[in-house]
């Protein structure tokens, strides 16, 4: 666990509480429910537990890594208006839907990935950036060691719907195959994204709930195409959108580029069908698949604006509600990538998520009288 965590005085509470478990002697253990299995969630139900608490995790979709996401041949992807699309990639071949590079000062996810024994290889970089790196075979290996890692496999189709002070504890209520649950634990760590937490039904204090009521949230779009892996020029980059050339070679040689654009890059050229930013994204990488043989094919869109359990690629909160989310209001902790100064990045979910074991354990520490 040091290794991972680079700060010393970030480390030292919760180093502590490993020393001993986590738990008073002859105590019960302590129960964590962690509601969302991205990587903020991932990281904080492995952190807690290292700590000796028992965790169990929550997930409303039916897979793991919130927006780590890689999609592969057979996949379904919500599109507009939810219509669903089927991935029809070649066998192998994948497109990181959400975060797609490792840069060298990630040291938290480097450190991750060193800890599980996760492969990477380099990726092509952008002009005046570091050489980055992805997980060998696609970047969903991270959340998915993470996964395997725990005591209990996560509950996924579990919709988290709200929760409440109950005794000395916390109770969640959540709707899964089953119907609805009632849940009991000590804490729970909320690591859901932002703009999803302001809808569910909490007793918050005014100000925290006019915060997230004003959470800021930005689209994004990435439009993949499959030609025969022949590239012609490197990774190119403008205002609005970057085209990313076919990268990693596990399983197979990768033939898959894109184009990932931004909000501006939407409003003007993804309003109208989808045939609309597949055929701009075709008209950007016909100069790279000029020595191609094959045409670009099988078009795949993910618009994170789509992505139901997304609430969008990313968030923005003022400083203030981030600053009262970050301590928690026990016995209830939140962790998001908008909550660090790495917005975005899952350098930044990581980041988040040791900030609230650290504020859930002190919490912990404070009620026993240590």
């Amino acid at each position: 666990m040091a290794a991972l965590l680079p700060s010393t005085a970030r480390r030292s509470l919760l180093l502590g509480a490993l020393s001993c478990g986590g738990q008073v002697l002859g105590a019960p253990p302590q129960r964590v429910l962690v509601a969302g299995a991205g990587m903020a969630g991932l990281w904080a139900a492995w952190a807690l537990e290292q700590a000796g608490l028992q965790v169990t995790v929550l997930e409303a979709g039916h897979r793991i890594g919130g927006r780590n996401w890689t999609v592969r041949p057979g996949d379904t992807v919500p599109g507009p208006g939810g219509q669903p699309q089927r991935c029809s990639f070649s066998e192998g071949q994948y497109l990181n839907a959400g975060p797609w590079r490792i840069l060298p000062w990630h040291h938290r996810v480097l450190g991750c990935a060193a800890r599980h024994g996760i492969a990477l290889e380099t990726l092509s970089a952008l002009p005046g950036e570091a050489v980055p790196l992805q997980p060998a075979g696609g970047m969903d290996a991270l959340p998915r060691a993470l996964a395997q890692a725990l005591r209990s496999p996560v509950r996924t189709g579990m919709q988290v719907l709200g929760a409440e002070r109950g005794g000395a504890g916390v109770v969640v209520w959540a709707r899964g195959v089953q119907g609805l649950e009632r849940l009991e634990a000590d804490y729970a760590v909320l690591a859901l994204p932002l703009a999803l937490l302001g809808r569910l039904a909490l007793e918050w204090p005014w100000p925290l709930r006019q915060g997230l009521q004003a959470v800021r949230t930005a689209d994004a779009i990435k439009i993949a195409l499959e030609t025969d892996g022949t590239w012609a020029n490197g990774t190119a980059a403008s205002g609005s959108h970057q085209v990313l050339a076919p990268c990693g070679s596990l399983p197979v040689a990768q033939r898959i580029a894109c184009v990932y654009g931004n909000a501006d890059w939407i409003a003007r050229h993804a309003t109208g069908p989808q045939a609309q930013p597949v055929a701009r994204a075709r008209s950007l990488l016909r100069p790279a698949a000029r020595l191609a043989t094959r045409p670009w094919g099988q078009p795949l869109v993910v618009q994170w604006s789509h992505q139901p359990l997304a609430g969008g690629a990313a968030a923005r909160v003022d400083p203030g509600t981030a600053q009262a989310l970050q301590q928690g209001v026990p016995p209830l902790f939140f962790a998001s990538d908008a909550l660090s100064p790495l917005n975005g990045w899952q350098e930044g979910a990581l980041a988040s998520a040791e900030q609230a074991v650290q504020a859930l354990l002190a919490h912990q520490q404070r009620a026993w009288g240590l």
